[in-house]
């Protein structure tokens, strides 16, 4: 039987608490966790702007216990990246987009067979909250 790789992926800024239940809970999912971390002009194409640079974000990611790689997300999950790495399981965030390219993205890695698992997310926290809570103060 193989190993199980799962990739999880995100921005991480202001890393959080509900960030690091997320990566848990992907790390529990299989046997070694891949984590894409948004690069600062990927998060720019969707209209925001990390506070914390994309170096400092995925040293972050990269120390946890619970990830085995950290590597820079520039895009959708894409098959040379799952066959790179030998990626089984795609952990989303429940409150992923689902635009047009992100579903025909979904369907090929189905296709390729990985199995995608959407995660809980904890609640009270995320980044936008957090930024929000700054702001006022």
């Amino acid at each position: 039987m193989g190993e199980v790789v799962v990739y999880a992926h995100g921005c991480f800024d202001l890393f959080h608490v509900g960030h690091l239940r997320y990566l848990q809970s992907a790390k529990a999912l299989g046997d070694f966790l891949v984590v894409g971390v948004n690069t600062d002009e990927w998060v720019n194409t969707y209209g925001k702007k990390p506070i914390v640079p994309f170096e400092q974000r995925i040293e972050i990611v990269g120390a946890l216990r619970c990830v085995d790689l950290a590597i820079p997300r520039e895009g959708l999950l894409d098959p040379d990246t799952v066959r790179a790495h030998g990626i089984t399981v795609n952990a989303v965030g429940a409150g992923q987009r689902q635009t047009e390219a992100h579903l025909q993205a979904r369907k090929k890695l189905e296709e390729m067979g990985v199995t995608r698992i959407v995660m809980n997310r904890t609640e009270g926290i995320s980044s936008t909250v957090l930024k929000k809570r700054i702001r006022k103060t």
